[in-house]
């Protein structure tokens, strides 16, 4: 083989092991979501009524309720383990009021399913001191040390109020509802975990990466200033944000809904797609780069749709189904958004400051181009075909 067909065959074989890279990364971070657990507050004469769901996952790592390691927790063995799940739980949490610690009293132990999950609730009063007047501070410490993705969704009794609460964050401010509070409580909290969702969320990224590969690329082939290419950038970009909007909040409202697999499967291809575009607008002829290396408006419209119902499902998930804060509806959709001009603000002005030198339009440009669309592919066969992301990521572990 000549050293011209090694060099190829050598990049072709980087690109291919890129794009499964992440391909893989994006499954393993589907397969393994956060772990949740649900507060529910309710103020009560004597200080606070709590209702706590912990999944059966979190407490096999906390406790081992699963006796006889068979892989399965049956209602015995959670039963036996109750008095060890009452204090992992009751250690893992403290409730105060003006700086005077609140008392836990006796606990219920029950059992509920949410969506694909058994979680052990846990049910008890807290007695605060009379008359303090103060908010309740909750110390929310489990999972601390075991999960740093673990967060506890607090419901405020009104069903319009969501805090989050992440472990070993001390003691945080909360008024379960008696009327008093604002709808904006826990803002900050969905802002981050909008923000955290874009940023964890490998094939969204790439979908905007590869609008700014291709807007950069056509940017080059037509020497085309920044301030246009940016305008152009920002027009897509705004139309994917206004499509995903709709549907995020139609999904979080419970207005909208489709079948995840086929929105996932969808967003898949639409990564691909727009890989192609951008290996197009990288490497194909001048006719072809400007029929097909830009992304029609409609089209990226079309698929902020179809992502908006991924980023709605991710709000659901935090407990804001139905009738969702509007604090969580905002603060998540704002922290998408803060994400994915984070994400810009680093990956533009470096491929605007590569444009034009040999080594990034002949190798790097139409390398990434292509590894968007081998992910996009593997994502669209794994999710399509419904196949095991534990065993693909396992897989691609052991082959490297």
């Amino acid at each position: 083989m000549s050293a011209s067909r090694w060099t190829r065959a050598l990049r072709a074989a980087g690109v291919a092991l890129l794009g499964l890279w992440l391909a893989a990364a994006g499954g393993a971070a589907r397969a393994h979501g956060a772990s949740d657990a649900f507060l529910a507050l309710a103020a009560t004469p004597q200080g606070v009524g709590v209702r706590w769901d912990i999944a059966l996952r979190d407490l096999e790592a906390l406790v081992g309720l699963d006796a006889d390691q068979d892989g399965a927790v049956t209602a015995a063995e959670l039963r036996a383990a109750e008095p060890a799940v009452r204090r992992a739980a009751l250690a893992a949490i403290g409730f105060s009021a003006g700086g005077a610690p609140c008392t836990p009293g006796a606990v219920e132990h029950g059992l509920a399913r949410r969506g694909d999950s058994a979680f052990a609730v846990l049910r008890f009063p807290v007695a605060c001191p009379s008359g303090s007047g103060a908010p309740l501070e909750v110390d929310y410490r489990l999972l601390a040390d075991v999960d740093a993705t673990h967060r506890a969704i607090v419901s405020l009794g009104d069903g319009e109020r969501l805090v989050l609460l992440r472990p070993g964050a001390g003691p945080q401010a909360i008024r379960p509802a008696t009327g008093e509070g604002g709808a904006f409580d826990g803002f900050a909290g969905f802002v981050s975990e909008g923000m955290a969702h874009i940023l964890d969320g490998v094939d969204h990224l790439m979908f905007v990466l590869a609008l700014a590969l291709a807007s950069v690329a056509l940017a080059a082939r037509g020497a085309r200033p920044m301030r246009e290419t940016l305008l152009s950038l920002a027009a897509l970009l705004t139309l994917f944000t206004l499509a995903h909007s709709i549907t995020l909040a139609g999904v979080a409202l419970g207005w909208l809904s489709l079948p995840s697999r086929f929105v996932e499967s969808v967003i898949a291809a639409s990564v691909a797609l727009a890989g192609v575009q951008a290996l197009v607008a990288a490497r194909g002829g001048p006719t072809a780069a400007a029929r097909w290396g830009g992304t029609p408006g409609a089209l990226v419209f079309a698929f902020g749709l179809i992502h908006g119902f991924g980023f709605g499902s991710a709000l659901a998930d935090l407990g804001g189904e139905g009738r969702p804060a509007l604090a969580a509806l905002l603060g998540f959709n704002l922290g998408v958004e803060l994400g994915q001009l984070a994400a810009l603000a680093v990956a533009f002005p470096l491929l605007w400051a590569l444009r034009a030198t040999r080594p990034y339009r002949a190798a790097l440009q139409p390398a990434l181009a292509a590894a968007i669309v081998v992910a996009g592919l593997g994502w669209f066969v794994q999710r399509a075909l419904d196949l095991d992301v534990d065993l693909l990521a396992a897989a691609f572990a052991a082959a490297r």
